[in-house]
This record gives C-alpha cells, structure tokens and sequence, in this order.
C-alpha cells in the first residue's frame, strides 16, 4: 500500500507523466473492481487540450485504482482500519503541493468501492445481526466525508451490486419457550376482539382482504411506511424509539423474543402464536423490507430484523399468502373505516388538480383570445398606414401631373407674325403657374 501511494505521489510530482503509466495501470484495471468515477465525465474523452491539473489528477487515478480491495468484504472491522490507513498514509506522504490531488483520488476510488460494493453488503449483513453498530457507523460516516469532499451525491460511480448474487448468512434468534408470566408484564395486551385497532389485520398493508382474528400483542408499524424515522412498540416503559438511534438497535428481535415468551403462557393457545407470528411476518415483509435495501439512508432500528423472519421461516411460522409490498408512498394518515359508497379519496385527490387544470385552460384560452385581438389590431393599423400612404402617393402624382402640364402650357412658342417671346409673359393661358426665375426668351427656339 505504501508502495502504490509513494509511486503515485513520485508520478504526480514529475513534469513527465506519460512514461511507465501503462505498464503499472494494465495490471491495475485488469485485478480491481471498475467503480468508475466522479471526478471525470464521458465527455472528457472528447477534450483535446488538458491542463497539467487534470492530467495530474487523471494519472494520480488511474494508479490508486490498485487500492480498491478484489475481494468481496467479510471482516468490515478490519475494512475499516484498512481504508483509515490508507488515508492516513496519502495524508503523511503528500505535500502541500499535491495532497488535495491526492486526496480527490483516493476518495474517488474508496468511495465508489464503498458505494458500490461494501455498503450494500454491509447494510445486509447489519440487518442480518452479523455486524455491530460501532462499525456500520464508522463506514457509512466515512463514506459521507468522502462524499462531502468530492462535493457528490454519487451519482458517477457503479451502481448499487446486486445482493441476490451474493447470499448473507442470517441465523436463527434463540429463543427459550418457557412459560414466563412476567414476559407478559412488559406489553399493552390487547384484550379486545374486534379488529378495528391500530394493529388490526384490516390496517396492515399486504394483509389478507378478509377479517382475520386480531393478534393479542399488537403489530409494530411506522411513523411513515415511505420514510420512515420512527418505529413503534406496543411496550409500558418505552414504546416510541428513533429508527436512527443505537437505542433502537435490535429492538424487533427482542420485542419478538419478549411477545414469543408471553404468549408461550398459559394464557394464550397455539392459535395465538401462529396469528401473531403471521401478522408480523407480513409487516415485516411488506413495510420494513423495501428499506432494507436503502443506499443513502440506513436504520438502526431495523438492526437483526432478518433474523425473526428466519425464526420463523425455520419453525413454520411465515405467512404463506402472497404479501404486497408497499410502494413509495406517504403514510401520514390514521387507519379509519369507510362506507363502500365513500368518495372521500377520490375528492381529496383528483378534485384539486381538476380545478387546477380548469384555470390553467381559461387562462390559456384569454391568453391566445388577447394575442389574436392584438395581431388584428396590428394588421388593422398597417392596414390604415398603407391605404393612406397610397392615397397620398396618388394625390401627389396627380398634382405633380397638373403643376408639370401648366409650366409646359406656359412654355409654349409664341404665334407667328405675333409677339415675340420677349413681350409676352411666360405664364400659361390662364395658368397661376409661377415664373421661373433665370430663365430668357432665348430658352425658347420659334420655328
């Protein structure tokens, strides 16, 4: 490691950059992961011209790759240290000079392996109760320094990898079903039989269409089934916990151990436990398992939830029916029975955005009714403009016609054997056309 960062500072601090790049980034590109990059874009491979900043970083790129663990990640504390390590060495090797270059690279490189490859294993294995919380922390922390420094929300570097591709160990809770009354002391036991409650199967999404027989220990549910921030527990001394406080670190795996153990009691059936394991069986999958696959958020509070579903799973306890999984959609609502014949949602829905539609189309309709009354006023008033200037044009021909005819009139030779030019007046018979002035009897030729 130590190596690879001291070439790469020694390349990145000599005027020659092209030389000996090829024969250390052929094995590079050929044994790590292609996480790709957010400090470029496809249209750089256009650019002709390339600044020797650029050029540093490119190089300074293309050799951390060598960097990026091969292996898929299994000891995430020791991940952890690794990824430290290799800051702290980049940190202790550069200069002033060229530590913010060598800084970009390497969060380019580790943080497009994290986002793409740890963190998604990471948050399995979290939810799975394979990992700590200290150290999911500490990686997704350092994944959102990188981020903030390379000012990206992520978007360049490899999608998410696909964990269907990559199986995840969950084991089984241990749970004793011994016959502990006092387990019973730490819920809200719901003694009622009807089915209208919060934790009903009615309200519960992906539940059968048909009533079915409430659990005694109600349901856990959210403060948002889309984003959720808060879970709550039907528990006496603390039922409200934050999704994203170490407080709320498996709280489902031991809510179900305390409920498993209550209703294994005398007071309750086997009927009981198999509807109870049902209804959380089918919360689980159908409100808790869409978030479970979140990049940019993760939930300690679902920490080990897995685990119940292989609890039941194991002991034949899951739900068979086919379960819907919630979309993305908000939940900010109470659950609240309604006549078949309501309308009520559809009013609160689709009626806004009618109206809204209706005063967007009468304001376009006046819009296009205004721009056309003031197109013919344009045309109206051209058309004015022109018929004016026409009849002006013809009137000034006319009169230009009449004043060039009587000055020719007044122009005429005189008459033979009568006056001679110089006695007679140059003014046209009966002409008001003026004199011109300079002009002589001379100007005129008799025959």
């Amino acid at each position: 490691m130590i190596l690879v960062i001291s070439i790469v500072i020694g390349f990145i601090s000599t005027p020659t950059l092209g030389e000996g790049v090829s024969t250390l980034t052929a094995k590079t590109l050929n044994n790590s992961a292609n996480v790709r990059t957010v400090l470029f874009r496809d249209t750089d491979t256009c650019k002709v011209c390339w600044s020797k900043e650029d050029l540093n970083l490119l190089v300074a790129r293309r050799l951390v790759q060598d960097l990026i663990p091969r292996k898929i990640p299994r000891d995430f504390p020791a991940l952890y240290t690794y990824l430290k390590d290799v800051i702290e060495t980049v940190k202790a090797k550069s200069n002033e000079k060229n530590l913010h270059t060598m800084l970009l690279a390497t969060y380019d490189a580790l943080g497009g392996y994290l986002h793409a490859i740890a963190i998604p294993i990471l948050n399995e294995a979290f939810y799975a109760g394979n990992v700590d919380f200290t150290t999911t922390s500490n990686l997704h922390t350092l994944l959102g320094t990188m981020m903030a420094f390379l000012g990206t929300n992520g978007n360049g570097w490899a999608p998410p990898c696909d964990m269907r591709r990559i199986p995840t160990k969950v084991a089984a809770l241990p749970i004793r079903m011994c016959k502990t009354v006092e387990a019973c002391d730490a819920f809200v036991i719901n003694n009622r039989s009807s089915s209208s409650s919060v934790g009903s199967d009615e309200c519960e999404p992906g539940s059968s269409s048909g009533p079915s027989q409430e659990s005694k220990i109600q349901i856990p549910f959210l403060d948002d089934n889309a984003y959720p921030s808060a879970i709550a527990v039907p528990l006496k001394e603390h039922p409200l916990f934050s999704l994203m406080s170490e407080c709320a670190v498996n709280i489902v795996p031991k809510y179900y151990i305390l409920a498993m153990r209550c209703l294994s009691s005398p007071s309750y059936s086997n009927k009981d436990i198999i509807n109870f394991n049902r209804q959380l069986h089918r919360w689980i999958i159908a409100t808790v398992v869409p978030h479970l696959h979140e990049i940019e958020r993760w939930y300690p509070g679902f920490g080990s939830i897995m685990r119940v579903v292989e609890t039941m799973n194991q002991r034949g306890l899951a739900s068979t029916e086919i379960i819907k999984i919630d979309t993305k959609e908000s939940n900010r609502s109470v659950c609240i029975d309604l006549p078949p014949s309501s309308v009520c949602s559809w009013s609160f829905n689709v009626v806004p955005w009618l109206i809204i539609a209706a005063i967007v189309l009468i304001a376009l309709i006046i819009a296009i009714c205004c721009v056309r009354c003031c197109i013919n006023c344009i045309r109206s008033r051209r058309s004015n403009e022109a018929d004016a200037k026409g009849a002006y044009c013809q009137d000034h021909f006319t009169n230009t016609l009449v004043n060039l005819y009587c000055g020719i009139k007044g122009r005429q030779p005189p008459f033979e054997g009568g006056e001679t030019s110089q006695g007679r007046s140059r003014r046209g018979f009966g002409s008001s056309a003026p004199s011109y002035e300079g002009e002589s009897s001379d100007d005129y030729e008799t025959e």
